[in-house]
Formats: C-alpha cells, sequence, structure tokens
C-alpha cells in the first residue's frame, strides 16, 4: 500500500496518508534539545536525555496510538465541528493531508472543510526550544469564525515516574499561567548520581563493575517547560482533566468541544500546557503565528525567550540558519552513480541520519523511549558517519569516548549521560571499538599529533595520552584469553544476548577473537607508524597467532563456531540434532584475514545458501525455539525476531564490506540495497519508514517477514553509509591519503564523487569501459598518473583536486 514518496529533490519524504502502518518520524534536534516528531505531529521532546530530562510525554502505547503529541486543534465556531490539523489525535476525514518529513524540520497539512491548516515544527540551532509555525487559510466564499487550541502533556523529568507511579509523581507539579504563557516544573526529581556508585566483584572476564543506584533525593527536577503562543492569549489549561474533561478522551477534549479552555492551574496535579485563541478569518484570508515549546532554567526565564521570539523575523532567520546549516552538512560528500537509491540515501538521508544519531547519541530513537543509556560501541559507529563532514565534531566525541575507559583498558559499557553514572561490565569488544574509533579518526584527520594528546581515564584525574589508552585497550584484550587462545566471552560480546555463555568465565567467544585480531593488526600499522617497532611486531605476531588459535579451534568443517559455553559445548555447530548457522564470525572471518581462500569459500557458500534473503541475512539459522540458560537471552526471543534468526541492518551491512574485500561488485550492490529503506519500502510487508533505517527486520521463522523493529537506530545510519562510500564506491581514507578501489556492478560504467578530506576537496570521476567489477587499471591526479596500488596524495592546501580513476 502506498503512504507516501519522496520530493523530486529527494530531501524531503512526502506522506500522503496519515495512518501509516506505525509512527513514521522525524527527528529534530540540535544536539541539547530533542524533538521526535510523527507524520501526524505526535512524539515527545526531551533535553540531553529521555530518560530523565523528558519535557513531554510518550505513553506506553504511543508506538501503535501515535498519541500524545504536540497538537493544533481547530474548532468552527458555526456548525461547532472540530478537527487537528495533523490528523491525531481527532481523526477527522480531511479533503487533503499531507506530511513533508525534511532535514530538521516536518510540515503537517491538511484541509477540513475548506480551512487549510498547516504546522511547521523545528528546533533552532542555538535555543532548547521546539518552534510550531502555524498557517490557518480560509478558503471559503465566507467568512470563518475558528477557536484554534495548542495542547501538549507534560512529563517534567523522570519517564519512569510519569509511567509508573503517575499519580503520586503528579503531586509534585507545579503549573501555572504567567505573561502568555503556560509554565510547569515537578518539585522532585529521581535520577542515577555519581554519589550512589558502588563497586562490586564479578566472575572472570567481567572485572568489576559499577552499579548505578537510583537516588531518591530531596531535590527538584531544576527546569521550567513552557508553551506560549505568539498570538493574544484568551484561555490556558494546566490541568490535563480539565482540558479533556472527566471521563474525557484525547479524541474529543471537553475544551475545544465547549470552545474555551477553563483557565485551570496544574499544581499537584497531571498536567498539560493549553492555550486558546479565537480567529476571524476573512474568505480567501489567512492567519500566521508560532507557537513555542521548550525549557528554561527559572521560573521567569520563559518571559524573555517569548519575548525574543515575538517577532515573526526572528522565527524566519532561525528557520533559515537551520536551513543552511543542513544544506552545508549535505553538499559535502556528494556522489552520483546509475543507482538512484545510493545517490539519494549518500547524499541525503543516510548523512541526515548518521548526524541525528550522533548528535544525541542515539538517544532519540523511538526504540529508545524511556532510556538516557549511551552505549560504548554505538557511539564508537557514530563517529564514522561525522568525521567526512566534521572531523573536529569527531574529535571530540573520540576524546569523550576515550575518557569512558577505565585505566585497565576496559571500558563503561553504558552510561547515563546527565550524570555520567556507568557500568563497566567487562564487555571485550568495548576495547576493540576503541581501537577503531581511533584508527578512523587517524585516517581520516592524518593528525598522528592526536595519539600525544592527554586525556583523562573514567572517574580519574590522571590523565594519559591517546596512544597510552590504546595500549590498555590492547592489554585488556589480551588480558582475557583462554587457556586456548581465544577471546573470553565474558558478560556477553558483540552480542549483549549471548549473557550466559561465559557467565562463568570459561566460554569463549569466536567473534571476539575474530575482531581482536582485525583490532591488534590496525594498532600495529599506529605503532608502526610511531616508531615503534617492538610493539608493531608484537601485535601483529598476537594477532596471526589469535588468527592460527580461531582455524585450530573454532573450525566447524563447513563455517566457523560461534562460540563455546561454559561448559566448553559448542555455540553454532553444524553437528548434534541441530546444525546451527550464526552470520557473524563467518563474515568477520574474512574482514578480519582469518580465513584462509578455502575456508572463505566454504563459509560463503554457507551463508548465501542458508541464510540469505530478499530483505537480507539473517543473524542465524534455525532460530532457537525454546530458552537455553547456558547460552542466555538471545535463545529468550521469539523465533525469528531480533538475533534469534532476525534480519539485521548492521550485520548486512558488514555482508556488504566482505563481498567487497571478495571483489564481488555484483553480490555486493545487491547486498546492500537489500538494507535500503527506500527499497525495502517497495515491498508489501516492510511497514518502516522509508527514509531511515531500521535497527532489525523480522525474519522467516517469524511468521511475519519483513516487519521493521527498532527506527533510527544508533549507528547503524554511519555504517550503511561508509559501506556506500568506502567500500561500493571504493574512496576510502588511510594513513598515505585516499585509496580509490570501487567494488561495482558491471553495468556501472561512471560514476562521480566530490570528497572532502584533509583541507583539500578531490573531485573524483570513474570511468569503467569494459564493465569489470573491481581493479584499478590508471589513476590521474590533476592530469598527473599515480603509480598503481598507491593513495591519491595529501595535498591539504585548501584546493580542488580533479582525480580520474580508470577500472580495469
Amino acid at each position: 500500500m502506498n503512504y507516501g514518496h519522496f520530493s523530486e529533490n529527494g530531501r524531503e519524504y512526502v506522506i500522503t496518508r496519515p495512518d501509516t502502518p506505525r509512527p513514521w518520524v522525524n527527528i529534530l534536534t540540535n544536539g541539547s534539545y530533542s524533538a521526535v516528531v510523527s507524520q501526524t505531529g505526535g512524539g515527545y521532546s526531551f533535553i540531553g536525555g529521555p530518560g530523565y530530562d523528558r519535557i513531554t510525554r510518550a505513553d506506553p502505547d504511543s508506538a501503535q496510538s501515535d498519541r500524545p503529541g504536540r497538537y493544533i486543534f481547530i474548532r468552527d465556531n458555526a456548525s461547532t465541528d472540530f478537527w487537528s490539523v495533523g490528523w491525531q489525535p481527532v481523526r477527522h476525514d480531511y479533503d487533503w493531508f499531507e506530511c513533508r518529513h525534511g532535514l530538521g524540520e516536518t510540515t503537517v497539512a491538511s484541509t477540513v472543510e475548506g480551512i487549510v491548516g498547516r504546522i511547521t515544527y523545528f528546533v533552532p540551532l542555538d535555543d532548547n526550544l521546539e518552534i510550531w509555525r502555524v498557517k490557518v487559510e480560509n478558503t471559503r466564499k465566507t467568512e470563518a469564525d475558528l477557536s484554534v487550541f495548542a495542547y501538549v502533556e507534560w512529563t517534567l523529568g523522570t519517564s519512569y515516574d510519569d509511567l509508573l507511579v503517575r499519580e503520586v509523581s503528579n503531586t509534585f507539579n507545579e503549573s501555572g499561567f504567567q505573561d502568555s504563557y503556560v509554565y510547569a516544573t515537578k518539585h522532585l526529581w529521581r535520577r542515577p548520581d555519581s554519589a550512589s556508585v558502588t563497586l562490586k566483584e564479578t566472575k572472570a572476564a567481567g572485572g568489576p563493575k559499577f552499579i548505578p543506584e537510583t537516588l531518591s533525593a530531596n531535590q527538584a527536577w531544576g527546569k521550567w517547560a513552557f508553551i506560549a503562543m505568539g498570538l493574544p492569549v484568551e484561555g490556558f489549561d494546566c490541568s490535563r482533566e480539565a482540558f479533556l474533561g472527566q471521563y474525557g478522551d484525547i479524541t474529543r477534549p471537553e475544551a475545544v468541544t465547549r470552545g474555551t479552555c477553563s483557565n485551570s492551574d496544574g499544581d499537584g496535579r497531571d498536567v498539560a500546557g493549553a492555550l486558546s485563541t479565537r480567529l476571524t478569518i476573512p474568505a480567501g484570508g489567512s492567519v500566521e503565528f508560532d507557537v513555542f515549546v521548550g525549557v528554561t532554567l527559572h521560573k521567569d526565564d520563559p518571559s524573555g525567550v517569548v519575548a525574543r521570539y515575538t517577532d515573526p523575523g526572528i522565527v524566519d532567520e532561525k528557520l533559515t540558519a537551520l536551513r543552511r546549516f543542513w544544506d552545508g552538512i549535505t553538499s559535502k560528500v556528494t556522489v552520483d552513480t546509475p543507482d538512484a537509491e545510493i545517490n539519494r540515501a549518500v547524499n541525503i538521508w543516510d548523512k541526515y541520519g548518521a548526524w541525528i544519531s550522533s548528535q544525541t547519541h542515539g538517544l532519540a530513537s523511538p526504540a529508545r523511549d524511556g532510556a538516557s543509556v549511551v552505549n560504548f560501541r554505538e557511539t564508537c559507529y557514530d563517529i564514522l558517519g561525522i568525521l567526512p563532514m566534521d572531523p573536529y565534531a569527531g574529535k571530540l566525541r573520540l576524546v569523550e569516548i576515550i575518557q569512558h575507559q577505565h585505566r585497565d583498558g576496559s571500558a563503561v559499557h553504558n552510561w547515563e549521560p546527565r550524570s555520567d553514572v556507568g557500568t563497566r561490565t567487562g564487555h571485550l569488544d568495548d576495547a576493540v571499538w576503541l581501537i577503531f574509533a581511533v584508527t578512523s579518526y587517524l585516517k581520516e584527520t592524518g593528525d598522528l599529533d592526536f595519539l600525544n594528546d592527554r586525556t583523562k581515564y573514567y572517574y580519574s584525574q590522571s590523565p594519559a595520552s591517546i596512544y597510552e589508552h590504546m595500549i590498555r585497550a590492547i592489554e585488556f584484550l589480551l588480558s582475557q584469553m583462554s587457556p586456548r587462545g581465544l577471546s573470553l566471552v565474558g558478560p556477553g560480546d558483540w552480542n549483549d544476548d549471548l549473557d550466559q555463555a561465559g557467565a562463568e568465565g570459561v566460554g569463549e567467544s569466536v567473534l571476539t577473537s575474530m575482531m581482536a585480531a582485525w583490532a591488534l593488526s590496525e594498532a600495529a600499522v599506529v605503532a608502526t607508524l610511531r616508531d615503534d617497532r617492538t610493539r608493531a611486531r608484537v601485535w601483529n605476531a598476537k594477532s596471526r597467532e589469535i588468527s592460527r588459535r580461531i582455524n585450530t579451534h573454532a573450525w566447524d568443517g563447513a563455517w566457523y563456531l560461534r562460540a563455546t559455553d561454559d561448559r566448553k559445548d559448542p555455540i553454532g555447530s553444524g553437528a548434534g540434532a541441530v546444525s546451527r548457522l550464526y552470520l557473524l564470525p563467518q563474515i568477520w572471518s574474512i574482514i578480519s584475514g582469518a580465513a584462509n581462500p578455502a575456508r572463505t569459500e566454504a563459509v560463503m557458500a554457507s551463508v548465501r545458501d542458508r541464510l540469505r534473503t530478499d530483505l537480507g541475512p539473517t543473524t542465524l539459522d534455525p532460530p532457537y525455539v525454546r530458552p537455553d540458560r547456558h547460552i542466555g537471552t538471545i535463545t529468550r526471543y521469539r523465533p525469528g525476531l531480533r538475533d534469534n534468526g532476525g534480519i539485521s541492518t548492521i550485520s548486512g551491512a558488514w555482508l556488504v564490506m566482505t563481498e567487497c574485500i571478495l571483489g564481488g561488485g555484483a553480490r555486493a550492490h545487491a547486498a546492500l540495497r537489500e538494507l535500503m529503506p527506500s527499497v525495502r519500502s517497495l515491498g508489501s510487508d516492510y511497514d518502516g519508514e522509508p527514509y531511515t533505517h531500521v535497527e532489525f527486520l523480522r525474519g522467516p521463522g517469524s511468521g511475519e517477514l519483513g516487519r521493521s523493529d527498532s527506527s533510527w537506530p544508533p549507528g547503524v545510519a554511519s555504517w550503511v553509509w561508509r559501506m556506500m562510500t568506502d567500500w561500493i564506491l571504493g574512496v576510502r581514507p588511510d594513513y598515505p591519503g585516499l585509496r580509490i578501489d570501487p567494488c561495482v556492478p558491471p553495468d556501472w560504467r561512471e560514476f562521480s564523487m566530490i570528497r572532502p578530506f584533509r583541507e583539500a576537496i578531490y573531485r573524483i570521476a570513474v570511468h569503467n569501459p569494459t564493465g569489470v567489477e573491481r581493479g584499478v587499471r590508471k589513476m590521474t591526479v590533476d592530469g598527473k598518473t599515480v603509480r598503481h596500488g598507491h593513495a591519491v596524495p595529501d595535498f591539504q592546501d585548501m584546493k580542488v583536486h580533479e582525480v580520474t580513476v580508470e577500472m580495469g
């Protein structure tokens, strides 16, 4: 069923039906204030994180009901009929509806009985508020007498209390009306606090663990939310019950039905922010005004904010600045290929998704809902998506990541950004991703002096060089090995749901072993560049040794094992009653270089035969059908869901890399297209947004193949974006400069890229006259031939350089 389409320039997704299969949202953020906005105006807002600094409400069923949200109600005072501009929550029949999700803004519009309503939602770059730019137009032949209501519901701080103990939580609310706006705050705030951190010992491979406890202290939220309107306010409500009516419903609020608010206060009540005014619009006329929803630190601060924004010219300036910002972002790293879907994804939507994830730490993903937990590995992934566009922003995020490493080389696996309280679980792959993040920055910037910069460890005042942090990460990886020389599973590896396989400190992770071998070889290159030849030799030798151990102990005849558990039983073996194949160790055996050519051919044959679907590869086959307490949570998901046989987008991205490493351009391109939401949406069963990625699709074992789970997932857009630019198009940053090694379908005869890199711009034109899938026959830079296998020179001269590549 068709719910919409991309605009002609690709910068907007135009939804023409409001009843999408699930809420299709946009994320509006300036990195501080964030608003999740659905196609009907649904969603919620927060500052910092949605768990402890939630501003507006999201009910548990909002993913299905798409309520509550940010609403403009319109009442025709002559007929007493009323509706909401964004369809929800009234769901009135429309003559016309449209939602345009764009970069940093969303516009919802509709026509009912000759009244056209239009709302553009956006978050300015430099203020902690969202702006609703509203226009009401009368296309009737007679004058229209209308009442207009702006409405939100408040959470005010900790979302968990609002969901679990709302009746008690409401008694701490203060809300009222002053200076033309409704204000609200909560006089109790429940948050994690560094003073409540305790230290507990865990079993081998876990290390000590920081356990954050919830601190219920005698303190207030310390912020004031407000809603204001750029028209004279004729009525207000601070009480949700007063606005909706006793036994009332948001689909038919009593205040809207009556035609006026009741001027209720909200002290000690379930609070809302409602403002009403009356408009008389002549035939053919229109009225424009703005609504402001935001948060300040003091009760009287909204007065100054509202006064500053009362001038519509200020709002125009903010919206213009926002659009210029996104023009700047989208102008960096642009491509022109024979595949229009790739062009739109690289130039606009995957770039947008990567930037949004980085700015919000992934916390704005609707799947996170009330959680304010930043994940170490996902934050490392986010760096991928911003480095080519803003290396300095990537550097700042990288330093933040490194500051969550402990002195022993382990890392804070998750932390709450408001208090910076985190949990040290002992996940070994966190150390891998620290190495990955540092080397990604060095390859992009060539800034080897960064390794000498000094920054602290987590909860430590003693700084160390970035290179020392890398050394500690490697040492931690090597300290957590089994007697057979493989990495331990510990509390879980890349898949946190493999959480019982190594609970006793015996189980081994084949996947982490492969990742460790890869990280060691990457770190060895850095050591060589620093002339630290001893470490380079040791780390390269360790990498090779781990690969030998993998091939000795983890090869199962046709594929690699996933792990062993604490009983030393294999996980993901072809033997026994169930022949179970896991995806990730097969593709990582190739990414890491552990697999020899014969085994590479065998594992890829297994993957293609058993795990491929038209929507991407499944995580494993067959799914678990009953829980296994020796393996963990992965076995408790229903078959075909998430890691138990679902279709993981990030795993699919790694498959694209693998196919490129093997030189199969057609296969790599096909695998990439399977991941793209715009392509997936062409199928009848896909229900996710066509413009942004989801974390998982349900797999064949679920009975709901193609149904999506968890949109706007952190890190995923970054990986898919870089698979397109770095591996399909083959323009990869490396220490000497840009390496160009395309891997494309044979019918791609030419494509181009504009790539900023180290204070220069490279205009790259690739020609493929004989239709090969991989291989560069000739390359010139500014007309001069570059020797085979060499990188494009690193000019750093603020100039534009013409690069011509001929495949063959």
